[in-house]
């Protein structure tokens, strides 16, 4: 009787929540966070706080596609001009330093192949024009751009781990220079969320336009640093700033229709991480291969438990946030997944 009790009451509790969802990006989002520069959570059902959108870029509500809340972005890629349309959000005269933090899910047998052979572009961020100058070096007063794509190799299809993809002025060559994860590199998985945090720190120039060599670029996947490429010299004058992001899934292609989830997008000037109620992505308690309402039961049951207590090892995996006890964080990480 009372594990029944246990049990309608965590169906009651994720009702309740579910209804009531926080977003991470509501209209007051610059009051709250007045650090973040741009923040879009997809929750209002519609592209309109982006400058460009394009028409295979739409709002998905199929709850098999979101990470957190009603909605997510659905980035469709087919074999129409260039594979996907590009989105873009312009942020004015710029910075000198930015993060942008999305959670992407590929969808399951998702196929990064080109019809010349090579693979996809995904998110860019870049000082003035983030795409259409391929295969030409920055001047250092022009332009920079650098890419978090997934890693390919020729004429394979099969999704690899996240890179950057830059174009600055010391490039070696005329096409962009791949930056890859230090191993274990963190594996691309079609049908799993993963948490992406790209920042970029531009250089400093002395007086008579020469850039130094303290710019950088770190890439953080589900929260780990995989990428630092330190000492880069992005630009030869301060006119030259961090000043837009963009989703550019360029993929001709003949393979046909495929998709691309994102969720929960936000630009920064200082770190963000990741949401509060997706701390752990895949909180599987029970280690059965799947989060469902027995991990939520469970969470629910032993809640109160800390490491302080002599038991805690018997608990602590119960501990989905690791934050070293068992509280409401822990039941709304596993609500987020089921």
């Amino acid at each position: 009787m009372k594990q029944e009790k246990i049990f309608f009451g965590a169906i009651f509790l994720f009702m309740f929540i579910s209804f009531a969802s926080a977003n991470e990006c509501p209209v007051n989002w610059q009051t709250l966070h007045p650090e973040w520069i741009f923040c879009d959570d997809f929750e209002n059902g519609n592209l309109a706080r982006w400058d460009v959108t394009g028409v295979k870029n739409t709002i998905n509500s199929n709850s098999q596609n979101i990470l957190d809340g009603n909605h997510s972005l659905q980035i469709m890629i087919n074999t129409v001009g260039d594979g996907g349309d590009v989105m873009e959000e312009w942020f004015l005269p710029g910075y000198d330093e930015i993060y942008a933090r999305f959670y992407v899910k590929f969808q399951p047998g998702f196929q990064n192949l080109r019809s010349d052979g090579n693979g996809m572009h995904l998110f860019g961020i870049a000082g003035n024009m983030p795409y259409g100058n391929s295969g030409t070096v920055p001047t250092g007063f022009d332009r920079f751009t650098t890419a978090v794509d997934p890693d390919h190799t020729d004429g394979s299809g099969t999704l690899m781990p996240f890179t950057f993809y830059s174009y600055f002025p010391e490039m070696v060559g005329i096409w962009g220079n791949v930056f890859r994860q230090t191993t274990p590199q963190t594996p691309l998985v079609g049908g799993q969320w993963q948490l992406v945090e790209a920042r970029v720190k531009v250089n400093t120039v002395e007086v008579n336009n020469i850039g130094l060599h303290d710019g950088l670029q770190e890439l953080y996947i589900n929260n780990t640093l995989k990428i630092s490429v330190q000492n880069m010299s992005w630009r030869n004058t301060t006119n030259l700033k961090l000043n837009v992001i963009v989703f550019i899934p360029y993929m001709p292609n003949t393979i046909g229709t495929q998709y691309i989830y994102v969720d929960n997008l936000v630009v920064s000037r200082s770190p963000i991480g990741p949401l509060a109620s997706t701390s752990s992505i895949f909180p599987d308690v029970n280690s059965d291969g799947k989060v469902n309402i027995i991990d939520l039961v469970l969470v629910i049951r032993w809640q109160g438990k800390n490491n302080a207590d002599i038991d805690w090892n018997n608990y602590k995996h119960l501990d989905v946030n690791s934050d070293n006890r068992t509280d409401i964080s822990d039941i709304t990480a596993v609500m987020a997944n089921l």
